[in-house]
């Protein structure tokens, strides 16, 4: 009895699922979303910035910052080196930026 109930509802199911369904595009959790182009992003859009000072390399995560670093007032800057040895200043304003902007650095420089 289990069988048959079991197959009943698959069929029922099938049934529903394809009711109304043609020419519709169903969500999928898995597909990532598509992100805006970086090409197609205002100044104010951007969050990931680097900048070149004094022979340093500054990784900022907004335009504020980046206006702020433009007009002489340093955002919170972590000193940080990487793996091959080269030394970067990050904006530090967030633990989660912090991470996102070195991962961004790193994804960049194909380190």
């Amino acid at each position: 009895m289990n069988r048959i109930a079991t197959s009943a509802a698959v069929a029922a199911l099938g049934l529903i699922v394809g009711m109304g369904c043609e020419g519709q595009k169903v969500n999928n959790p898995f597909e990532g979303k598509s992100a805006k182009p970086v090409a197609a992003m205002t100044p104010d859009q951007a969050n990931y910035f680097e900048l070149k000072q004094d022979g340093k390399t500054y990784v900022l995560g907004s335009n504020a910052s980046r206006e702020a670093f433009m007009n002489g007032k340093m955002p919170p800057i972590k000193e940080t080196t990487l793996d091959n040895g080269k030394t970067i200043y990050v904006e530090n304003t967030a633990y989660t930026d912090y991470n996102r902007l070195v991962g961004e650095y790193k994804k960049a420089k194909g380190l």
